[in-house]
Parts: structure tokens; sequence; C-alpha cells
């Protein structure tokens, strides 16, 4: 594996991401219309299949940010 002198500075930028998606996963399935609220339209067609698919989308870039994240700490330190 090649060597990067930047992996803190990897590991901060994708633990960020990795919470700021957890953020707005957890908020969405709180809020689920926030998105229709603040456009002012409907892109399901009111069936709700969007207010699912953005948490498991968001909870998706989560796992992969906290994975990149935890994997690039543990390089700088290697």
């Amino acid at each position: 594996m090649a060597h990067y002198p930047n992996h803190r500075r990897r590991a901060q930028w994708y633990l960020i991401v990795a919470v700021v998606a957890a953020v707005l996963a957890v908020f969405t399935v709180a809020e689920p219309d926030w998105i229709e609220h603040l456009f002012g339209i409907t892109l399901d067609g009111g069936s709700g299949a969007l207010e699912w698919t953005i948490p498991a989308a968001l909870t998706a870039v989560a796992l992969v940010g906290a994975v990149g994240g935890v994997r690039h700490l543990r390089l700088s330190r290697a």
C-alpha cells in the first residue's frame, strides 16, 4: 500500500462526511417531508418512496465515511 503523508487529514474529512450524513439521515427519518417543505414540490408523487430512499443512501454514505475515516486514522498511526 502506498504511503500518504496526509492520512490524518483524510481521516478527518471522511469522519466529518460520516457525521453529517448520519445527522441528515436521522433528521430525514424524524421529519420525512423536509424536502417537500423546502422546495415546495413532491418528487415521488406522494408515495413516500423518496423519504425512505434518502435515509438509506445517507446511511450508506455514513458507513463508508466511517470505515474510510477509521482506515485512514489507523494508517496515520502506522
